[in-house]
């Protein structure tokens, strides 16, 4: 329901958006560098939460990596996911600037986060979306 909420607020702001636009009124943040900025990182922010959300893949991956990282061999194990939508998602979540892959000290494939700003970013999402919520152990 939260999803729907978020979808459906996102359009009406862009609706605003081009809406404005057929009016030739000017925005508040033609003139504003700093204001600019803000309403980009938000909308920014509100992409990256409809994609990780709206994928089960990228939930499952957002709902663990901030509290530990992850062996992509056990993320395989635990969501019955193969490898090239486990590296699929990653990489998407990779592009968003919240997770890295590297090797561990076993030489082993890890998730982790990209940053602290993205594990706190992450913590956030995973504590509305995940408790609770068996839909963050995929299995398909």
């Amino acid at each position: 329901m939260k999803s729907l909420l978020l979808l459906v607020s996102v359009a009406c702001f862009a609706l605003l958006l081009v809406a404005n636009g057929t009016n030739a009124q000017p925005y508040p943040w033609d003139e504003d560098a700093g204001l600019a900025e803000t309403v980009l990182a938000w909308m920014k922010e509100v992409e990256a939460v409809v994609r990780a959300r709206s994928d089960p893949v990228q939930r499952a991956i957002v709902c663990r990596v901030p509290y530990t990282d992850i062996v992509i061999t056990a993320l395989i194990q635990a969501t019955n996911l193969s490898r090239p939508k486990i590296m699929h998602a990653t990489s998407r979540l990779e592009n968003m600037g919240l997770v890295k892959v590297s090797n561990n000290s076993s030489g082993q494939w890890t998730i982790t986060p990209e940053s602290e700003e993205a594990r706190e970013k992450m913590k956030r999402w995973a504590e509305s979306w995940c408790v609770g919520d068996d839909k963050c152990d995929v299995v398909h």
